[in-house]
């Protein structure tokens, strides 16, 4: 009977360390960089949602007074990683949908229609560690912005040439790509008491442009207008309230979208990182 308990414990010793062993050599190159991918700020967001107060700019025909996209269905992103030794590019597409709400007057008379957007960032990871550190030496080093934009997005309706960042009315750079790559460390960095916005250019007419400010647990957002140059600008200049990585976005939906409750929804997003410190 000893004989067999000392067998027993033994073999179970043995299970236990093959288990564990088996558990650490499960955990691959992809499942790190997927690990930092379900952690990171940068992949999270696909579309500019939520409730945050705004008017808009008055026109003919629906006048909405307020409006907002309320995430329904919670989709699973795809993530594509190509590893080649200690390198690694990833795309990641993740879509978000559920129901455009907005009112308008006489009457506060709400309207809803269904909306789905599909966003798309890459971002380059690489090993600068040993493999049995942290997620096995992988760590995040460029990112890319976000273009999104609307399952029937209609390239004939809108278009955006470019977007220029300002600070403090200055400009500090001009983006003709939305996935174009920037280094983690050397994104563009503001304070707290910097005034900061994006200028988008775009040959379409019949749009209602607004300007986002996402963080992680905040979300800003206002119309944009037209200056004299033809180009679009915010019509209130926001400061960031909140540290960390940031999202300018700019944000067009087509006339019809928000003026015509039969319409369509249509959209196209150019999102562009910088830290706030």
């Amino acid at each position: 009977m000893k004989r067999f308990l000392k067998f027993f414990l033994i073999s179970s010793l043995i299970i236990t360390i093959s288990c564990k062993k088996k558990e650490t050599q499960e955990f691959t190159d992809e499942d790190a960089i997927n690990s930092i991918i379900q952690s990171s700020f940068f992949f999270q967001n696909a579309s500019a949602t939520g409730e945050p107060d705004t008017t808009t700019l008055q026109k003919l025909g629906l006048n909405p007074v307020f409006w907002y996209r309320a995430p329904e269905n919670s989709l699973p992103a795809d993530v594509y990683i190509e590893i080649n030794g200690d390198s690694a590019f990833v795309t990641v597409e993740k879509s978000v949908e559920g129901t455009l709400n907005f009112w308008v007057l006489p009457g506060w008379k709400k309207y809803t229609k269904k909306f789905g957007d599909r966003g798309k960032i890459y971002g380059i990871f690489k090993r600068i560690g040993d493999i049995d550190s942290e997620n096995r030496g992988w760590r995040l080093m460029k990112i890319s912005g976000i273009l999104s934009n609307s399952y029937n997005y209609d390239t004939s309706m809108i278009k955006i040439d470019s977007v220029c960042l300002f600070v403090n009315s200055q400009k500090v750079r001009t983006v003709k790509d939305p996935l174009d790559f920037y280094d983690i460390t050397t994104l563009d960095t503001l304070t707290t008491s910097d005034n900061v916005y994006l200028e988008v250019h775009t040959p379409s007419d019949s749009i209602d442009p607004y300007f986002h400010l996402l963080a992680k647990f905040y979300h800003f957002r206002c119309p944009m207008k037209q200056d004299s140059t033809g180009a679009y600008i915010p019509a209130k200049i926001p400061t960031p309230s909140v540290s960390g990585y940031t999202y300018l976005v700019v944000d067009i939906l087509t006339y019809e979208t928000l003026h015509d409750s039969t319409s369509p929804y249509n959209s196209i997003l150019w999102f562009v990182p910088v830290y706030v410190k």
